[in-house]
């Protein structure tokens, strides 16, 4: 028997599935930075800080679905190619595709509102305040560590500098 409705169910779903659309997105970037990029480290760093984070946090979003009778499948990946020229636009990508996942939690948020479902949305809102905006502002700030490098001619320097540029904890 399902605590929730049926908007409340499908957020849950869509969440769920930005999860391994951001984690696909994160491993053609990884790949670009490593092999095409030449910032092995830096590309390291995401692949294990951050690209990695988005399974484990669908993982918590299943594990609270089914506590509220929700059967969540994962279902298709949508495959990520994009080949990058440079760092910024990968990392412009997926902090792009951040501000998505934001959008989506503020939604499921709305949606929770407006089927009376406080146990969800105070679930969907940690997510929104505590969890989401830390790797949306991470991603900001390499970004613009990577406007610097740039604009100095130093890009390549930033695969051993960027650690300086850290803000998860």
């Amino acid at each position: 028997m399902s605590l929730t409705k049926i908007g409340t169910e499908k957020a849950f779903q869509s969440l769920f599935d930005s999860c391994f659309t951001a984690n696909s997105l994160l491993d053609n970037c990884v790949y670009a930075l490593e092999k095409e990029l030449r910032l092995p480290k830096f590309a390291d760093f995401i692949h294990k800080n951050i690209a990695h984070f988005y399974p484990n946090l669908a993982d918590k979003i299943q594990e609270f679905a089914l506590k509220r009778g929700v059967r969540i499948v994962r279902g298709a990946v949508i495959a990520h190619d994009k080949v990058y020229l440079d760092p910024i636009a990968c990392l412009q990508d997926v902090y792009n595709y951040f501000l998505e996942i934001e959008k989506n939690i503020d939604n499921a948020i709305n949606i929770s509102i407006s089927e009376m479902d406080k146990t969800s949305e105070d679930f969907f809102r940690h997510i929104g305040t505590n969890i989401q905006p830390n790797y949306t502002f991470q991603i900001s700030q390499f970004i613009e560590a990577l406007k610097f490098y740039d604009e100095d001619n130093i890009l390549a320097s930033f695969n051993s500098g960027f650690e300086d540029f850290i803000t998860l904890n």
